[in-house]
């Protein structure tokens, strides 16, 4: 089963900051301030060492977006923020940097923290368009924001974006740190001050000169729960209150909450096995009273694909167990007839070396008659594996629960357990019984329902190639 679960994790993230920010949009329920910008730039600060101010002049929408040079293009990517100068005459959007350093696998110092990355980005992008006319490139002391290289793309748009006629992307580059792409727009009164605005930004955004700096996930992790998520006792028993009202609003899921929980976050990330990239985002997490047991609650998507609840199941059993190591692609540019292409190529695996796991052992499928009793799905994947590396210091098993209903999303949630503990039947009862799909099928807009069922069989012997 050649799966690549990074395009999948890439997908759900994706996706999951797509979902958040909408919620954002209702009840500004992102970091509960009124600005977002402040907020983000001190994370970016303190996890980066990148510095990120507002240019003067310009006013914080409070929203994300995902945009591409065309409707199709495969090279969309996901902006966390968005400014806009008071006379409306220019936007400007800022890239979500988690998107480049989330897997630690993937080496991305070595990868995307060379400038050959960017450049064949840009390749990637402006596809046929006259590069030498509209990319210039600064290096050196001629680079601003403290960058080593800075590639600057201007371009006329096909299709009109929300009023803006013309974009200027800015791609910047400092060895060793997150490559960072921006995308200013251009009304046609904005691009006769294009030098104007361009100056102001680019004087607000600056590479630390920190050379200690590496990239820590563990900081990240604590500054992202501590600048963004530090609620009170009230406002957490809201956040699965609003969880509540948009599963049944949106899905026609009801929720309820397990006794003796309480939310202690929301948009958790959580991966088995952490020098993987298969892994997603969770809606809220409930912890026990007893602080033996947390509970990461899915975070349900429309249009999300019900073949990765089963995907999913033994990508990450694979993934606790460090089996199957994925396939390594990386991205290499070749000169065809007088025109750039590029291709991507895979890095052999040396390991020759494999092994097989019984699923039984870890994981079960059910598909009863009756499902009551398992959140009224059609089908319900359950495996149970160790964690390499205890989460949070003290959670060390993993109890995964992929859910399949006909007509609505797939659910994918995970109940985390200390060493020695007892109550495992006790809290997936629990758990089972907080949530529940409803029989009716969404509408036709709001997602399509399932036609095939699932068929495992839980005998099934896995070919795999043991890791390097």
């Amino acid at each position: 089963m050649k799966k690549n679960y990074k395009v999948i994790f890439l997908f759900c993230l994706l996706l999951s900051g797509m979902l958040s920010d909408a919620s954002a949009k209702r009840k500004n329920s992102f970091v509960r301030k009124d600005e977002i910008f402040s907020y983000y730039s001190k994370f970016v600060s303190e996890v980066w060492d990148i510095l990120w101010k507002k240019p003067k002049g310009f006013t914080d929408l409070m929203k994300s977006e995902t945009w591409a040079f065309g409707k199709k293009d495969p090279y969309s990517f996901f902006y966390r923020l968005t400014v806009e100068s008071v006379d409306k005459d220019c936007l400007i959007m800022y890239p979500e940097l988690k998107m480049v350093t989330s897997f630690p696998d993937i080496a991305w110092t070595e990868k995307c923290g060379k400038p050959e990355f960017l450049r064949n980005y840009v390749m990637m992008e402006v596809g046929d368009s006259l590069i030498e006319e509209r990319l210039t490139v600064f290096s050196g002391t001629e680079a601003p924001m403290n960058a080593d290289t800075v590639f600057v793309f201007r371009t006329a748009l096909k299709n009109v974006y929300k009023g803006y006629s013309y974009c200027t992307s800015i791609y910047a580059y400092k060895e060793g740190r997150p490559p960072m792409i921006f995308r200013c727009f251009f009304t046609e009164k904005g691009k006769a001050k294009e030098k104007l605005y361009l100056s102001k930004f680019c004087k607000s955004v600056n590479y630390g000169n920190n050379k200690e700096w590496k990239m820590d996930a563990d900081k990240m992790r604590e500054a992202s729960s501590r600048i963004f998520y530090s609620f009170t006792n009230a406002e957490r028993k809201g956040l699965f209150s609003e969880y509540q009202v948009e599963c049944e609003r949106d899905f026609h899921i009801k929720l309820s909450m397990p006794a003796g929980f309480e939310t202690v976050d929301k948009m958790v990330s959580f991966k088995v096995n952490e020098g993987r990239s298969i892994g997603s985002f969770y809606r809220v997490a409930l912890e026990s009273r007893d602080k033996d047991c947390l509970m990461l609650y899915p975070l349900f998507i429309e249009k999300q694909s019900h073949g990765i609840a089963k995907n999913m199941t033994y990508g990450e059993v694979k993934a606790a167990l460090n089996l199957a190591p994925e396939e390594n692609e990386c991205m290499r540019m070749n000169l065809v007839n007088g025109k750039f292409t590029l291709g991507k190529s895979k890095v052999p695996d040396r390991s020759k070396e494999t092994v097989q796991f019984d699923t039984a052992r870890y994981m079960r499928v059910i598909a009863e008659e009756n499902m009551e009793n398992y959140c009224n799905a059609d089908t319900v994947y359950v495996y149970e594996v160790p964690l390499l590396k205890p989460y949070k210091g003290v959670y060390t098993k993993c109890i995964g629960i992929n859910m399949v209903k006909e007509g609505h999303p797939c659910g994918i949630a995970k109940i985390l357990l200390t060493e020695g503990d007892n109550a495992k039947d006790k809290y997936m009862k629990q758990f089972f019984e907080s949530i529940r799909y409803s029989d009716s099928i969404l509408g036709e807009n709001s997602g399509k329902a399932c036609k095939s069922k699932f068929n495992v069989n839980q005998a099934d012997k896995i070919s795999t190639q043991k890791g390097v």
